[in-house]
C-alpha cells in the first residue's frame, strides 16, 4: 500500500475483523511507511466492492473500534461518542464507512 507521501508502507500487523464477510471488511490492517514514518490503518475485504455502506451492530462496531460493547453504550449515553451511530428503531448500528473515518482520523503519527 503507498504512503500518502507516494513511497510504499509496509504492514506492521493485521487483524481478523469477527464479522460476516459479506457485510465488512474482515481484515484490518496497520501499516508505516519507512520514508516519512507515518502509520495507517486499513480495512480490506468485501467492504471494497461497495460494502462502506452497509451497518453493523454494536457486538462488530467494538471489535473493529478495539473497544467494548460496553463502553460504546456508555459513551453516546453520555453524549461523549466521536463515532456517529444509527438508530433503527430501538436498535443501535455503525455505518463501516464512519468506522473507517473513525479510524483513519484518529491515527497516531509520530
Amino acid at each position: 500500500m503507498k504512503c500518502r507521501c507516494g513511497h510504499e508502507a509496509e504492514m506492521l500487523f493485521e487483524r481478523e475483523i469477527q464479522v460476516p464477510a459479506d457485510m465488512a471488511g474482515n481484515l484490518l490492517r496497520c501499516w508505516r511507511c519507512p520514508v516519512c514514518a507515518e502509520q495507517f490503518h486499513s480495512i480490506e475485504g468485501p467492504l471494497e466492492a461497495g460494502g462502506a455502506m452497509r451497518v453493523v451492530d454494536e457486538r462488530e462496531a467494538a471489535i473493529i473500534l478495539g473497544k467494548s460493547v460496553h463502553t460504546l453504550r456508555n459513551e453516546r449515553a453520555q453524549g461523549r461518542s466521536s463515532v456517529p451511530y444509527v438508530r433503527q428503531g430501538r436498535r443501535i448500528g455503525y455505518l463501516l464507512c464512519d468506522l473507517a473515518e473513525h479510524l483513519m482520523a484518529h491515527r497516531v503519527v509520530q
